[in-house]
């Protein structure tokens, strides 16, 4: 199986902050059915600063499908001493 081309899902970003980015992705071509869905949370020293939702809208048994996750990490000049990503199963 090949490896699709991943839509990006982002929180609202401030064109000056600094920006965390991730792929999300299933395990193997026929991972996720086209009803799944999955919350993405991210969290900087501790804090959650937003959740994003992702879902497969069309199942696609040869490709290993995904998203691109970004979000604003709330500042330009400085970065969290520690990012922790929750991805969260909702609806199978």
């Amino acid at each position: 199986s090949t490896v699709a081309t991943f839509a990006t899902v982002n929180s609202t970003i401030d064109s000056e902050n600094f920006v965390y980015q991730f792929e999300v992705m299933e395990s193997s071509a026929s991972g996720w059915g086209s009803t799944r869905v999955y919350s993405v949370e991210l969290f900087a020293d501790g804090t959650l600063l937003d959740t994003l939702f992702i879902k497969n809208a069309t199942a696609d048994g040869s490709n290993v499908e995904g998203a691109t996750a970004q979000f604003d990490l709330g500042s330009s000049t400085s970065l969290p001493g520690g990012i922790t990503v929750k991805v969260t199963k909702v609806v199978d």
